[in-house]
């Protein structure tokens, strides 16, 4: 988990809007190429069963979080890399080997559909303890 909290500091340093305007954009490219290719490594370090996929075999509120901050990741990468495209139309695009935010987005749809109520429940209570 800390390793994707290091990650998720990096792109959002390397994917700011206003570091487009002072930074090359082949930096840029290579920062989220490199980004991109540490976010693999880590998904891929995972044990299997808890590896993000469209079907996970560990269902627990854990593993849910984990999958969340993975696939907020992907989206990020792939939202700087889009904004960086809008400036570069004649340059090739950058081909990232990331799910694509749609697929992660039904992955984690799926995610929520399969845990049970009680650990929501759960949830809000760590969340605001003082709330009825």
């Amino acid at each position: 988990m800390l390793t994707l909290a290091l990650i998720q500091s990096r792109i959002q340093r390397r994917s700011c809007p206003g570091l487009v305007l002072w930074r090359s954009h082949n930096g840029i490219l290579q920062a989220l190429t490199q980004l991109d290719n540490k976010l693999e490594t880590w998904q891929l370090g995972l044990p299997a069963e808890l590896r993000p996929t469209s079907t996970p075999q560990v269902v627990e509120p854990g593993i849910v979080l984990l999958h969340s901050g993975y696939y907020a990741s992907t989206w990020k990468i792939y939202a700087a890399n889009n904004r960086l495209q809008e400036l570069l139309a004649p340059t090739p695009s950058l081909l990232l080997i990331l799910p694509t935010p749609a697929g992660g987005a039904r992955a984690t749809m799926w995610l929520l559909q399969s845990l049970p109520p009680t650990a929501f429940c759960f949830s809000m209570v760590q969340s605001s303890p003082l709330e009825p």
